[in-house]
């Protein structure tokens, strides 16, 4: 296979693959926003198959997942964001590791800033975590 085809259709795959992840996390932010929650039927196969997908990758990539993992349910853990969100950030990081930076920086921000909302220091979500990172999602797909 020449150069230019392997190129084309990795190019076809990581466009399919973020269409699909796109319309995976549309679909949780309507539930999010509708009810507060996103039902595990969506985030426990996602966190699953990036789970495989990290393995498969690599060790290093692995090690991201796993670390990016750990983060989040630190952050679950202590009630800055809910568990759907650190299950759906997790499988992010098996997806695509590269995002993890950026995502953890979002996060860290967000916090703040509905600390900074609330007055009384509850981290109880002003707005669901959850938009932000779709709209983080979409950011990068666009840029």
């Amino acid at each position: 296979m020449q150069p230019g085809i392997s190129g084309g259709l990795e190019m076809i795959d990581s466009v399919l693959l973020r269409g699909i992840v796109f319309l995976w996390l549309a679909a949780c932010a309507m539930y999010d926003v509708r009810s507060g929650e996103v039902p595990n039927v969506l985030t426990v196969p996602a966190l699953a198959a990036a789970a495989v997908v990290a393995a498969l990758s690599g060790w290093d990539r692995l090690l991201i997942f796993g670390l990016s993992l750990a983060v989040v349910l630190g952050f679950y853990s202590v009630g800055v964001m809910g568990g759907a969100d650190a299950k759906i950030l997790a499988a992010l990081s098996g997806f695509w590791p590269e995002w993890m930076v950026m995502v953890i920086i979002g996060m860290i921000l967000w916090t703040v800033g509905r600390r900074l909302m609330r007055r009384d220091g509850n981290f109880r979500a002003v707005l669901p975590m959850f938009l932000a990172i779709l709209i983080g999602v979409v950011g990068d797909a666009v840029g």
